[in-house]
């Protein structure tokens, strides 16, 4: 999570940075913006040289995939606990909190993230327990992204000039992931005492935590995260100045990272800045950043997919064997195949069928137990061109995975949209609950077709129930069930109660958005 600065909450205005000057003269950012496929091109390129060292600066936003809420959630579980501290009156959390701190919206929590934490925990023993709390919930493995940043950072070749990465996060994703998918020990700088160890370059992956670790003193408050430790500080613009920093999944709402930036010697870092996210905010750190001409702009949010760019161009391997839990590995496999899958569709529109004999050299890469997935993508694939093909594609992936049911899941909804064959895909959706009773997406799905298909409501709205029973934060099901408790049930609480539960899974769900709006 990242540390939030200033009892305020409130960020400083960049001067001219973009817009319109004082003279009514509308002015181009000063910075560059970049696609993510450049990046990883240009960074390619600048690591076959020998002499740059890179060091990535990880916010909250890269644990999020791995289980770890972001500032803005726990801003928003914390402020109810807070209110409950600080009054009982009758005012709702959202009155009493704009009226604690003026500007709160459930939108811009996470600017508020310090100023919350200590209304909700006033000691520092209760804001220790509660990150620990907090990690502890984090229970899957390191996410895609964490386990290629580890391979890159031990890498044979480009290793040493990777081995560095600042975090402002309390969680041990990436000694994690250095452990899990690269079997090495990081030196982790966890405390300012250990400052004197950090090195800029060297063989050994080094993890700085800018404001400590989870177990050990960490740094949450305003006044706690206002100004780094002179020692800190020195050794950081050390590191700094002989790197290319790179943002990912990071607010900037730290006045002691911006402060640092500032105080950076000319030419510092000697490589430049790249800022990965949707836009620069408009915090401390951003602030600083946006007139600088040196700073680039990568236009991507998510963390594994930045990362699968990365994968691509420096030809990473996958993670070694003799990795002790099967499911991380499936994990990172199914995401691999996916996240491959999701940037074809960004930027390769036109040539999806051309790739399809790629796509069928995966069932092949991947183990046995997960292999099905590669057989679904390439039916999905084949459906937009040619659904005979497709249909022998889903054909031949069941003699493999007779069982499999996001297979027969999948091949349900086929046989729906492309052969109007009603009676065979509910054969397939209940083949697939026969399968796994649990599975919450056949579930889901299957009370979709019996709404709309099958014109059994009560059937419909028990599947609803049970998908949800196995899986509370399926944002398409919550959606998918909102819709149905208005049309079907007139019950227009339960049916908005379901709208939100749905974006606080999914806030970018376009069907949900699109549904909520109308509702």
């Amino acid at each position: 999570m990242d540390g939030i600065d200033e009892k305020s909450g409130k960020q400083p205005q960049a001067q001219n940075v973009q817009g319109v000057t004082p003279d009514g003269v509308t002015t181009p950012p000063a910075y560059k913006t970049w696609t993510p496929s450049k990046f990883a091109r240009h960074i390619k390129e600048l690591a076959d040289q020998n002499d740059t060292h890179f060091c990535f600066f990880l916010g909250a936003g890269c644990s999020i995939s791995s289980g770890i809420p972001g500032a803005s959630a726990l801003t928003r579980r914390w402020i109810k606990k807070a209110k409950q501290i600080d009054t009982d009156s009758n005012d709702t959390v959202l009155e009493w909190a704009q009226n604690k701190f003026p500007d709160y919206t459930d939108e811009t929590a996470g600017k508020f993230y310090a100023d919350v934490m200590e209304a909700a925990f006033p000691t520092s023993a209760e804001r220790q327990q509660e990150i620990e709390n907090v990690i502890a919930e984090g229970v899957d493995a390191p996410s895609f992204g964490y386990a290629e940043l580890a391979q890159l950072m031990t890498h044979e070749t480009y290793g040493p000039q990777f081995s560095n990465v600042l975090t402002t996060n309390f969680d041990d994703m990436i000694a994690d992931a250095l452990l899990m998918y690269a079997q090495k020990k990081p030196r982790v700088i966890a405390h300012e005492s250990l400052a004197n160890f950090a090195k800029v370059s060297g063989s050994k992956p080094m993890v700085y935590k800018v404001h400590g670790d989870a177990k050990l003193a960490p740094l949450n408050t305003g006044p706690e995260t206002k100004a780094l430790k002179k020692k800190v500080t020195k050794k950081l613009e050390a590191l700094l100045s002989e790197t290319l920093l790179i943002f990912v999944g990071y607010s900037g709402n730290d006045k002691s990272i911006a402060d640092l930036i500032e105080k950076l010697p000319a030419g510092s870092p000697s490589h430049g800045i790249y800022w990965v996210g949707e836009e620069i905010p408009d915090t401390y750190v951003g602030n600083v950043l946006k007139p600088r001409p040196e700073v680039i702009h990568v236009d991507h949010l998510d963390f594994d997919q930045l990362m699968l760019f990365i994968k691509n161009e420096f030809q990473l391997c996958n993670p070694k064997k003799g990795i002790t839990h099967e499911k991380i590995m499936e994990k990172y496999l199914i995401k691999l195949v996916n996240l491959h899958l999701s940037i074809q569709a960004e930027e390769l529109p036109d040539s999806k069928i051309e790739s399809v004999k790629a796509w069928a050299k995966l069932m092949d890469l991947l183990p046995d137990k997960v292999s099905w997935v590669a057989a679904v993508l390439k039916a999905e694939l084949l459906q937009a061109y040619d659904s005979d093909k497709a249909e022998k594609a889903y054909k031949t992936g069941l003699d493999r995975f007779k069982n499999q049911p996001d297979l027969l899941n999948s091949y349900a909804s086929f046989l729906i949209i492309k052969r109007d064959d009603m009676d065979g895909a509910e054969a397939l959706y209940k083949r697939a609950l026969d399968a796994d009773p649990n599975h919450a997406n056949t579930l889901g799905n299957y009370a979709n077709f019996l709404c709309e298909h099958g014109q059994d409501t009560n059937g419909a709205e028990a599947h609803y129930k049970r998908a949800l029973e196995a899986d509370p934060n399926h944002a398409n099901t919550l959606g998918n069930y909102a819709l149905f408790l208005t049309t079907e049930r007139k019950d227009m609480d339960g049916a908005e109660v379901h709208y939100k539960r749905a974006l606080q899974a999914d806030p970018k769900d376009a069907n949900t958005l699109g549904n909520y709006a109308n509702f």
